[in-house]
């Protein structure tokens, strides 16, 4: 994945619910990562949770994005480019199932 060049940080995002069909319920959480630089520094690692109550017997859907950002002026604005900014359906499946794909998920920070 290229940043566009006037791109100066990205966050990540994940985001997960679960679904009951039969009664029309869903919970749904998501959680940011701080805004990471583009420059040389690269986080060994960026930790994001969510707290979903725990119910083998639901589906649940797991979402991991990044949005591309531009610095000034210490202001965060975002880039409205759909085809820069990302999010995909990491997993659906039961809770178990979706904490193990959330624990092996890892995300690359080389951009170009």
């Amino acid at each position: 994945m290229n940043a566009p060049a006037e791109a100066t940080h990205y966050r990540l995002t994940v985001a997960a619910g679960i679904v009951d069909f039969t009664a029309s319920n869903n919970v749904c959480h998501h959680s940011f990562s701080p805004y990471v630089s583009l420059g040389a520094y690269k986080p060994d690692i960026l930790l994001l949770s969510l707290k979903l109550p725990v119910n083998e017997h639901l589906p649940i859907i797991a979402l991991v994005g990044i949005e591309f950002m531009q610095e000034v002026n210490t202001n965060f604005y975002k880039i409205r480019q759909g085809s820069t900014n990302s999010l995909s359906i990491l997993a659906v499946d039961c809770v178990p199932a979706v904490v193990d794909a959330l624990k092996d998920f890892t995300y690359g920070t080389d951009f170009e």
